[in-house]
């Protein structure tokens, strides 16, 4: 690798050094960050005209990170969790090198800028929309859950009950009667 292009050890530093070593990120955030450079690499040497092992540093700027996401959000068919994650995942990469590659703290601040998207709130808690729909049936399915399981722990309790109780009583002495065990005399 030549030094004109530190690219590559950055991202082999963040991920191996970093995120696995020092941070002890679990398997499944490191997955994630993989995943989510695979694509912008592969969507910015698309954009570029460029070869994924050629890219450099400069290449990644704040507006090939928000043309990224805003592909992955719309056209890849994400959801706005899905584009903060990913997000999430190009932040951390660009914090760590804010740390280790002092000339390109610009295009690091650049980046780590980008806001992160708010879902509306009118679309998911809309007195018309599918989660109030679903958080109603939930509640009156529960309540009826409630019901028969109460009615289901009465029936339970009310039979060991009786077997106790038929138990006790079958065990004890009667006065003036035969109990059972008694011999006949």
């Amino acid at each position: 690798m030549s030094k004109a292009n530190a690219f590559p050890d950055l991202m082999r530093a963040f991920f191996y050094e970093w995120l696995v070593e020092q941070r002890n990120a679990s398997i499944h955030t490191v997955r994630s960050y993989r995943d989510t450079w695979r694509l912008f690499l592969r969507f910015v040497a698309q954009r570029t005209e460029k070869k994924v092992a050629v890219i450099k540093l400069a290449d990644l700027s704040a507006g090939e990170v928000a043309a990224f996401l805003g592909h992955a959000e719309h056209d890849g068919g994400g959801a706005i969790g899905t584009r903060n994650c990913r997000l999430a995942a190009i932040r951390s990469f660009f914090n760590f090198v804010a740390t280790k590659d002092p000339a390109s703290i610009a295009q690091c601040v650049e980046i780590l800028h980008i806001p992160v998207k708010r879902a509306p709130i009118s679309e998911t808690l809309a007195p018309g929309s599918n989660v109030a729909a679903t958080s109603r049936s939930f509640s009156s399915r529960d309540q009826r859950r409630r019901r028969s399981t109460d009615v289901i722990t009465s029936i339970v309790i009310g039979l060991l009950l009786v077997l106790a109780l038929g138990l006790a009583a079958f065990s004890l002495p009667r006065q003036g009667g035969r109990h059972r065990g008694d011999t006949i005399r």
